[in-house]
């Protein structure tokens, strides 16, 4: 049996043990992506309407919310009509999380998760666990489009070990050996000695598709466009996320790896937002689940032209997320593209900047990672910021939440270090707030010690 054929059954047994839809949603997913634009904005309008008769009967939250706000609900018809709603804050998702679960929902029917976030405020929310299945099969479905399919080898520059401590079980490292085929190579430092770590783990793995941080995987790149390497597997397609890719930054990423690079948008909120096709001309929404509004000072702007962006999880009835700030930015953009995809496509236009902090001992530490390992799981940290300015020092700036106090500072005793390395000086400084960059966007790791002192 090809490798192929066996992570295909693996992946219909799997999802008869847990009952689980994916296998259907991947198929509608799989059709819907080429519907006209027409025929995805009427499915938006009805799939909106559904959802706000959902919230209006089990959620009393957004209730007294639009209330509150003078909002009518009855009165959004259509996507365009909800700028007739208030916006959803990162703060206050924050405050009233519990709250904004729907009733009705049994304890086994929700997924709880979290997120760091790389404006650096971390949030607790949840979703019902059909939307968990949707987005597994929206990522499926988007992995296709830069070369991956059942069966084949991945390979993850991501993440920190701690994501990675608990044993697999059975289950879980029979489904990795049958279907995901994966390795993670740990990105949370890098070193030369670490990044030839990566080199030999490729080798050996061979994978189809790498997928990564965005400056993680330029960094790797860079090294390895700098020493000679080769002997890599051939690859059919490189994953960029979590950080924003610049244009230079793809090419040597391009030039490394002698395959094109698929960028790609999303946040643990709402999953994958948007992702590149093979024509490269934008990010393609997932438009079937999500609506993606770009305003500035409350309206829409125009094709082209930067503003913040909105999002309406259509699919989250556990928990909605209706006209969610996520502080990023982006740009609408107009016509259609050569591929034929009716969903709407999105330009980033200042997503997330996370730099690397160099430690002492030369290592490269990502932002992206310690927004999800270590301020996510900080008690009472309302928002923060990992500021450097000169080798071997960093200063954690912190918007102190109700919770902050003694636990919260013994947890960054214990945690920091792990982090950033025992030679690390560290210190907390706690401040009102935290200001915005010129786009608007909250830098979480800022960096101004050049990252090549570390090599």
């Amino acid at each position: 049996m090809s490798a192929a054929l066996m992570a295909k059954t693996a992946f219909l047994v799997q999802s008869l043990w847990e009952r689980n839809h994916v296998p259907a949603e991947l198929r509608r997913l799989e059709a819907s992506q080429w519907w006209s634009p027409a025929a995805v904005a009427e499915y938006q309008d009805q799939r909106l309407q559904a959802l706000l008769r959902h919230t209006l009967a089990r959620n009393p939250h957004y209730q007294r919310f639009w209330r509150e706000h003078g909002a009518d609900p009855a009165q959004v018809r259509t996507v365009a009509d909800l700028v007739k709603l208030p916006v959803v804050t990162k703060e206050h998702i924050q405050n009233h999380w519990r709250d904004m679960i729907c009733e009705g929902f049994k304890e086994r029917d929700i997924v709880l998760d979290r997120t760091g976030g790389s404006s650096g405020k971390p949030l607790q929310f949840a979703m019902d666990r059909r939307r968990y299945f949707s987005r597994v099969a929206g990522a499926y479905r988007h992995d296709r489009w830069a070369g991956w399919d059942f069966g084949c080898r991945v390979a993850y520059i991501w993440g920190h070990p701690q994501a990675f401590l608990h044993a697999p079980n059975w289950r879980k490292r029979w489904r990795n050996r049958l279907l995901d085929r994966r390795i993670v190579l740990d990105s949370s430092s890098l070193t030369p000695e670490t990044m030839l770590g990566f080199v030999n783990a490729l080798q050996r793995h061979r994978p189809r598709v790498l997928l990564g941080y965005a400056n993680s995987v330029y960094i790797f790149a860079r090294f390895l466009l700098a020493r000679g390497h080769d002997g890599l597997p051939p690859l059919a397609g490189v994953v960029t996320s979590a950080e924003v890719l610049g244009q230079e930054r793809r090419q040597v990423i391009e030039a490394c790896f002698g395959c094109r690079v698929f960028d790609r948008y999303g946040s643990r909120e709402t999953g994958i937002i948007g992702s590149e096709c093979d024509e490269h001309d934008g990010l393609h929404l997932c438009s079937e689940h999500l609506v993606v509004e770009i305003e500035r000072d409350g309206a829409p702007v125009a094709p082209g032209e930067p503003g913040r962006i909105l999002i309406t999880d259509l699919s989250n009835y556990g928990m909605p997320m209706i006209r969610y700030r996520i502080e990023d930015m982006g740009v609408p953009l107009a016509g259609a593209c050569r591929c034929g995809r009716g969903l709407v496509r999105l330009g980033m236009a200042a997503g997330r900047e996370t730099d690397f902090l160099v430690t002492p001992e030369g290592k490269l530490v990502s932002g992206a990672a310690l927004t999800i390992y270590l301020i996510a799981r900080a008690p009472g940290v309302r928002q923060a910021q990992l500021l450097q300015e000169r080798p071997g020092a960093v200063t954690l700036r912190v918007v102190a939440g109700p919770e902050y106090g003694p636990e919260t500072e013994a947890f960054f005793a214990r945690q920091v270090p792990e982090f950033l390395g025992r030679q690390m000086t560290w210190q907390v400084e706690l401040v009102d707030a935290i200001a915005p960059l010129p786009s608007g966007k909250h830098a979480f790791c800022v960096s101004r010690v050049d990252p090549a002192r570390a090599f």
